[in-house]
């Protein structure tokens, strides 16, 4: 307890708040089943009024019916109730629109990754909140920072994530476009962060430099201490090779979800219509640096039902362009191109709030780590003290003599060795790792977004 404290308190409610009151209070589920509607396909009736077809009347269900009765991947079920026919494509009707239920929204693929990742995360958010007051009005506690776990198993949650939603691109053989680009974009992204990496860092600010030489420099004395001889776990040149090799991954996984955030952002334009610089210290500017980018996610969160709702509206514009067509389509076929749409809402929500929640817990990484403060702007000094439990100095090693065989002496060694393990892995170390990663996590999302509204702005003009 003495290692973990308050910490675990809060860890211990956060984690049966989640387990208890998501069913009933849960942010995700609000976004869809209370902030969008969607839009309902023509039944076979009303194409056949509408198409002048004559015949035996078809003993077919309601909308609702229907759509309870669809697979998950957008088919038909094949069923003899169900008749097929050809209709005009300039048939001119209008989508009818409905809300989202929770029982509708569960049958969505991808949707129990959707919520989970949503609420976990809120979760994550105050867990971290209530810790850093915690530090903040009693500093100096020797504890380990359960903070610092939740944001890591967003992360790792994100991740997952985005590796299930590119692999979707990789199974088959349709979508090979898709595929290609993919590798493409994830070689272009890795060859762009070799020429970042190497070039000189007076012109971008990470302390990649200084991060790897306190690396190379505490791991050697630990290492040493251990009895261990070595001149360090890794070079400078495999240090940075692993983070192109990272960066690659990264420019691959938020692809996809760059362009669609775009075309979001194009559609909502439609829907939207009618509605001073001081000079600062480094670390006020370091910590200006982590709010813009909290901030930014937070805007895009709370503007995150409006794109989610341009995304829907792309039913009747798929009937408005399929209009303009000539020539005959299945009346099974114009269902696909309504229902199709929802049943792929959750994975452009995830692929929307995946990459943000990803940019955010990598800033709160590097505030943390980074032994950055939120008092920078007032006591510029404060950063030093803000995180003293992260600055150990280099435990010295006791003799074997003194080291008794019992259980005192078993956590008086573990204790050692986990303040040695604090000593290498230092606030310069992960200051320069995390801000690199921060940078191009928001780097790659904003160029991948950039792309995307080039590509849609001309397309949608051709």
């Amino acid at each position: 307890m003495a290692l973990l404290g308050v910490q675990i308190v809060i860890t211990m409610i956060m984690a049966s708040v989640l387990q208890k009151l998501s069913y009933q209070f849960s942010f995700s589920r609000w976004i869809i089943c209370k902030r969008l509607v969607r839009y309902l396909h023509p039944t076979d009736e009303e194409l056949k009024s509408l198409a002048g077809i004559s015949g035996k009347p078809h003993k077919g269900k309601g909308k609702r019916d229907k759509w309870r009765d669809r697979g998950r991947n957008g088919t038909l079920n094949e069923d003899k109730d169900y008749q097929e026919f050809l209709v005009p494509k300039n048939l001119q009707f209008e989508l009818d629109m409905a809300p989202i239920g929770i029982g509708e929204a569960i049958q969505l693929r991808f949707y129990s990754d959707y919520q989970w990742l949503l609420d976990f995360a809120g979760c994550a958010v105050v867990v971290y909140a209530l810790t850093e007051a915690y530090y903040h009005f009693l500093p100096g506690r020797e504890e380990v920072n359960l903070s610092l776990v939740w944001c890591l198993l967003v992360l790792g949650f994100a991740t997952k994530v985005l590796f299930s939603l590119t692999a979707l691109y990789f199974r088959g053989e349709e979508p090979v476009g898709e595929r290609s680009l993919c590798l493409v974009s994830g070689l272009s992204f890795f060859v762009l962060a070799m020429v970042v990496l190497i070039a000189d860092e007076e012109f971008l600010e990470f302390g990649l430099r200084d991060a790897y030489l306190s690396f190379n420099e505490s791991s050697h004395q630990f290492l040493e201490i251990q009895g261990l001889s070595s001149s360090g776990p890794t070079s400078q040149l495999m240090f940075k090779l692993g983070l192109a090799v990272w960066c690659g991954f990264v420019g691959a996984f938020f692809t996809f979800p760059g362009l669609r955030y775009a075309r979001m952002h194009w559609d909502s334009f439609k829907y939207c219509e009618g509605q001073p610089f001081l000079k600062m210290s480094g670390e006020a500017f370091e910590t200006t640096r982590i709010l813009l980018v909290l901030g930014v996610v937070l805007l895009r969160l709370l503007l995150m039902p409006r794109y989610l709702q341009s995304y829907l509206n792309l039913a009747p514009e798929r009937m408005a362009d399929m209009r303009k067509e000539a020539g005959n389509i299945s009346n099974v076929e114009l269902q696909r191109k309504v229902v199709r749409v929802f049943y792929y809402l959750c994975v452009v929500a995830l692929q929307y709030v995946a990459p943000l929640l990803t940019c955010a817990f990598t800033a709160l990484l590097l505030k943390t780590l980074g032994n950055h403060s939120w008092t920078s702007y007032f006591w510029p000094s404060g950063a030093q003290q803000a995180r003293a439990a992260f600055v150990a100095p280099m435990p010295a090693a006791r003799s074997a003599e003194s080291s008794a065989e019992s259980i005192l002496s078993t956590s008086q060694q573990f204790s050692l060795t986990l303040a040695g393990l604090r000593s290498v892995f230092t606030p310069v170390l992960f200051k320069g790792v995390l801000s690199f990663m921060t940078w191009w996590l928001c780097a790659v999302s904003f160029a991948t977004s950039v792309v995307g509204l080039v590509y849609h702005s001309y397309a949608l003009k051709a």
